[in-house]
């Protein structure tokens, strides 16, 4: 995952981990805790690694959790590197929790990845479950009853329409007695489902006062704050070209055509900031037009 959902991501192993090992089948255990990512590997950390104790054993488990926005061809590779680095730092193979939230194009995850040595002696392969979201019945993790879950339940597959869904999600989170748990859940919920739907939508449908002691809040409002700059900053720069336009018909007269296209193909301020002093002193259209940049 990547900026917000990387650190939803991290919430969800650190705070629910129990939930993500049931989507990805490991029940029966009796306890769980995150292990510190920095005890993990030194190079590239996975998103989560977990001691899961068994009621038949003395030593926990361990469970490498790895969850991806969507399929990519880079994802086997990682996976195996993260299995390689627990096997040399801990001394055991890790079970693996691989969930892939949504699906892109005809691209895979197949849990599985083989090396071989330069000179073909030596290979090595691995294996592992994945589990894709949107394959998983909705229904059955709202079956549940576990807060945990209701994270995942906007990306798993459904019959019912998306904002029926999110309402009910909404609701059972609503229930909850424990205002931080609340809060918390609320936001990453949030955040989860807008991979699939508006961020905007979601904060109305998501926020409020259950919503404002959340400090996972900040990811949601962070994202959306920063498409309101993004659209905010893309009509200001038209605005400065269709002042820049009509500058140069007060000047000239008729603009050609073409040269208002090329003028309006500029979005760069720091290009559209001299082009303004050259409407101002240039003698004519020609000269302005030859001071337009242009890619070589």
């Amino acid at each position: 995952m990547h900026q917000a959902n990387d650190r939803t991501a991290k919430w969800l192993v650190d705070r629910h981990g129990d939930s993500i090992l049931f989507l990805a089948g490991i029940t029966g255990f009796v306890r769980w805790q995150p292990v510190p990512a920095e005890t993990i590997a030194p190079r590239r950390l996975p998103d989560g690694l977990l001691q899961v104790w068994f009621p038949d054993r003395t030593q926990p488990d361990l469970v490498l959790i790895e969850i991806e926005t969507y399929p990519g061809k880079d994802v086997d590779r990682q996976v195996f590197e993260d299995m390689e680095a627990v096997h040399l730092n801990r001394g055991v193979i890790p079970e693996v929790a691989c969930l892939v939230l949504k699906p892109k194009g005809n691209l895979t995850v197949t849990g599985t990845a083989t090396r071989t040595s330069r000179l073909g002696s030596a290979t090595m392969t691995a294996r592992w479950p994945v589990v894709n979201l949107w394959e998983v019945d909705a229904e059955q993790l709202l079956a549940r009853g576990d807060p945990g879950l209701i994270p995942w339940v906007s990306l798993a597959r459904t019959n019912r329409s998306q904002a029926e869904v999110l309402t009910e999600c909404r609701d059972r989170l609503n229930a909850l007695p424990d205002a931080v748990q609340r809060s918390n859940l609320l936001s990453v919920t949030a955040i989860l489902a807008g991979l699939a739907n508006d961020p905007k939508a979601l904060l109305n449908l998501f926020g409020g006062a259950d919503m404002i002691e959340s400090p996972v809040l900040d990811l949601l409002i962070e994202h959306a704050l920063k498409k309101e700059r993004a659209k905010a900053e893309a009509t200001l720069k038209q605005e400065r070209v269709t002042m820049l336009v009509a500058f140069l018909e007060a000047r000239f007269g008729s603009v050609p055509p073409e040269l208002q296209s090329e003028i309006r193909l500029i979005r760069d301020p720091a290009v559209l900031e001299p082009l303004v002093r050259l409407a101002a002193t240039c003698p004519d259209l020609a000269a302005f037009s030859a001071g337009l940049p242009r890619s070589s």
